[in-house]
């Protein structure tokens, strides 16, 4: 694990507020007794600052399956994912707040998909096969938006996902 030295260092360097992970926190079909993400899990958490990430096209392929991994997430107590209400994995929100309690930033973290299902435990999650966006998960995005702005004003807002996709929203 190599990788670890490097992280370190750099949350040493930056000393950052919180960590987006943006995909393929662990590659599934290489972890089915779930230790690599156990190890990365415990990493992060031992920073004790929150991490927050987003699914990406090969978690889902672990035999542990998708509930379990997303119950490991949610159970971390610095990791801020949450599964979400659509289409996917994960599909929600972080706001980020200055030392006032104003609303600076919000993060939408988003399921890109593009994932094959290794297991029915990962079919029976709703995970699935194409890489975009579904129209449950941009009417979320959009209804949100709107919730937030007429609550807080326009927020600069970040979406966080995997794979690249066009069809987010039209400019």
């Amino acid at each position: 694990y190599v990788v670890f030295s490097d992280i370190d260092w750099l949350i040493k360097k930056t000393n950052p507020d919180f960590i987006v992970i943006t995909g393929d926190i662990v590659y599934g079909e290489f972890d089915d007794n779930g230790t690599t993400l156990q190890l990365l899990i415990d990493k992060f958490e031992s920073y004790g600052i929150p991490w927050i990430p987003v699914w990406g096209n090969h978690d889902n392929e672990s035999e542990k399956g998708v509930i379990w991994q997303c119950e490991k997430l949610e159970n971390a107590k610095n990791c801020l994912f949450k599964r979400g209400s659509v289409t996917g994995t994960g599909n929600y929100t972080v706001g980020v707040f200055d030392k006032n309690n104003n609303l600076k930033r919000i993060l939408y973290m988003l399921n890109s998909h593009g994932s094959w299902c290794a297991s029915e435990k990962s079919l029976a999650s709703g995970v699935k096969r194409d890489y975009g966006f579904e129209p449950d998960q941009i009417a979320w995005l959009d209804a949100l938006g709107e919730k937030i702005e007429k609550e807080y004003g326009k927020i600069p807002s970040f979406a966080c996902f995997h794979t690249a996709t066009v069809d987010l929203i039209e400019v």
